[in-house]
């Protein structure tokens, strides 16, 4: 796994000397294995739109990657009103178990890292729309078992036909009894999109 060996933010200078409300993170990351090693995971590119670990990155608004050995990358990402990835602010209700696993599988990081949105509170859970990754699923839902205090997570793909108009969900892996600090983990094997640096 790779590790964050530095973060940097700053203000960056507009057009006649004013100040942009603009914040620039970087990361200087390690990677315990070669860059190009890393560019295998994207072997289908049709699936993930790229067949690099920097196409990926880059992929994401306002976000770069730029290696600077075999082993080092710099990754700088601006956030700003525009780009901001969703945070708990999208959820549709103040209801606290969805925003309770929102924090738990990552919040903001999760978010930005994964593309993930459409965040809609279930009552006794959180639904969301997933961004391509290496399965069909296009939505997650990950429900509280409240007597077991325990979680299920269901992925799937929805479709849409403006033919006929239905709506069709096909289970593409449902895992259950996962505790909390397993949901990240869980959603990266399933889907192999990171949660994390």
């Amino acid at each position: 796994m790779p590790s964050r060996t530095g973060q940097v933010a700053e203000r960056k200078e507009g057009k006649g000397g004013q100040t942009m409300n603009t914040t620039y993170q970087t990361l200087i990351v390690k990677f315990s294995e070669p860059i190009t090693a890393l560019d295998g995971i994207f072997d289908d590119t049709g699936a993930w739109g790229t067949d690099t670990l920097k196409g990926w990155i880059d992929d994401y608004e306002s976000t770069r990657f730029t290696a600077t050995d075999s082993h080092t990358a710099v990754i700088t990402s601006e956030y700003n009103t525009v780009s901001a990835p969703p945070t708990l602010k999208t959820l549709k209700t103040t209801d606290m178990i969805a925003k309770t696993i929102l924090q738990q599988i990552g919040g903001r990081r999760f978010t930005a890292m994964t593309g993930s949105r459409d965040f809609i509170d279930m009552g006794n859970g959180l639904r969301m729309s997933l961004t391509r990754n290496k399965t069909s699923a296009n939505r997650l839902d990950i429900i509280y078992d409240a007597g077991a205090d325990l979680y299920n997570m269901r992925f799937y793909r929805r479709t849409f036909s403006k033919k006929t108009f239905e709506c069709k969900e096909k289970d593409i892996a449902v895992h259950e009894g996962i505790y909390f600090d397993m949901l990240e983990e869980m959603f990266t094997m399933v889907t192999g999109l990171y949660t994390r640096f």
